[in-house]
């Protein structure tokens, strides 16, 4: 094969010298794209994905709703602490979410104030397919950072969650988490005329009390030189709070420029960090990491790897050969993601002419005494591309499409 399949993962990070070094010199490599050709991307994006949420202003109806709703489902066993949950507590869950729903629904407009869970029914409960699972919480959706504009829908039967949407997801959040406010200042955060992008792995913004841990990619508005924080009064308005930005390797001025030393840079610096299935653990998972990657510089991924794949343009490895495919991937520029159902991959070039990947991994597999076992790896790595999956197959042979954004 040329290589070994059972590669140990790559977790060397990046000296913050060479970091520095390289941001200093971010204006000089060639754009890969401008910004003129990332919005006309994120344009077309979006527009599979249901539309820009600025454009969202009609009432939703109930039906609509319900239909919303009844996306999540729990068919299969699920388990909380090790306990299999009954039929009656999914019941339960799910005539919470229903609530009293109204004919016609208004809608309001919220600005999250912290990170928060966004889930897929209205509880803080963390729900497994196995009993000894305690990384995959299937009621996860994703994590969203603070100051980041939502449409409120609907509000859970206790009052405590709120069925939102958010971008590319919708899902339950926490109502504590959520400021209300007018759709003029909403737009300030929905549609800001300037903002400051983090471009660290994680940073945290505010003081004392309202401090919140912001991960890369998230943006702030910006006035004047000042960020605008969003912050929660007692009676869940949204509250503006000032902060004058301080501009470094963290915090940028903007997106990042859409360059190749770019990309890397931002993928390494990920390198070591906790797998965190939707966002948990303050870290990403697979998709996670590629959409924060590249919103950092303007290209607004959906959040699914599925999603990223279906609304960019790419190639099909489908029914090629491992020779092809190694072929294949040679063409493919670095950056470029490689997708195979339920993973997502940032190739990073050739190591010693070895194909490398940049990815949230969550297990590999080991070859022992003529079978494949486990193995959880549970970081962000930088591995071969034919490092063996836990399924026996290599990654490389298991990718069904490069994705080129140029």
């Amino acid at each position: 094969m040329g290589i070994s399949l059972t590669a140990t993962p790559v977790q060397a990070k990046k000296p913050a010298a060479e970091v520095q070094q390289a941001t200093k010199h971010q204006q000089q490599p060639p754009l890969l794209m401008d910004r003129a050709q990332i919005h006309a991307l994120n344009t077309a994006i979006s527009q599979k994905m249901g539309g820009p949420i600025t454009d969202e202003t009609a009432p939703m109806t109930a039906e609509k709703l319900k239909s919303e709703l009844s996306r999540y489902q729990m068919k299969r066993a699920l388990y909380h602490d090790g306990r299999l949950m009954t039929e009656k507590e999914k019941k339960e869950l799910i005539s919470c979410a229903y609530g009293r729903i109204p004919s016609v629904i208004p809608l309001r407009y919220g600005v999250t104030v912290k990170r928060t869970d966004l889930k897929s029914f209205p509880t803080g409960m963390r729900a497994y397919s196995a009993p000894t699972d305690r990384d995959f919480d299937v009621f996860q959706e994703t994590a969203v950072d603070p100051a980041v504009p939502v449409l409120i829908y609907h509000e859970d039967a206790t009052g405590r969650f709120l069925f939102v949407r958010a971008y590319f997801y919708r899902g339950w959040v926490p109502k504590e988490s959520v400021a209300e406010t007018d759709r003029a200042t909403w737009l300030t955060y929905a549609a800001p005329k300037e903002k400051a992008v983090v471009t660290n792995r994680v940073l945290t913004l505010g003081k004392g009390k309202d401090t919140a841990l912001y991960q890369m990619g998230s943006s702030l508005p910006l006035e004047k030189g000042h960020l605008l924080l969003p912050m929660r009064d007692q009676a869940g308005r949204l509250v503006i709070q000032k902060e004058k930005a301080r501009f470094d390797d963290s915090l940028h001025k903007g997106p990042l420029p859409y360059t190749e030393e770019n990309l890397l840079i931002l993928a390494r610096r990920h390198l070591g960090a906790p797998y965190g299935w939707g966002g948990r653990k303050e870290s990403v998972d697979c998709s996670a990491l590629t959409q924060d990657v590249y919103r950092s510089m303007g290209i607004e991924l959906p959040r699914n790897s599925g999603e990223q794949a279906r609304t960019t343009p790419g190639v099909s490895f489908q029914g090629l050969s491992r020779k092809a495919r190694l072929s294949l991937l040679k063409t493919l520029p670095v950056g470029s993601l490689l997708y195979m159902p339920g993973h997502i991959m940032i190739y990073s070039g050739e190591k010693n002419g070895i194909p490398m990947v940049i990815h949230a991994l969550g297990s590999k597999g080991v070859r022992e005494k003529g079978a494949v076992r486990k193995v959880p790896v549970m970081k962000v790595v930088e591995t071969p591309v034919e490092i063996l999956g836990s399924s026996g197959v290599t990654l490389l042979m298991r990718v069904t499409k490069g994705i080129v954004i140029r």
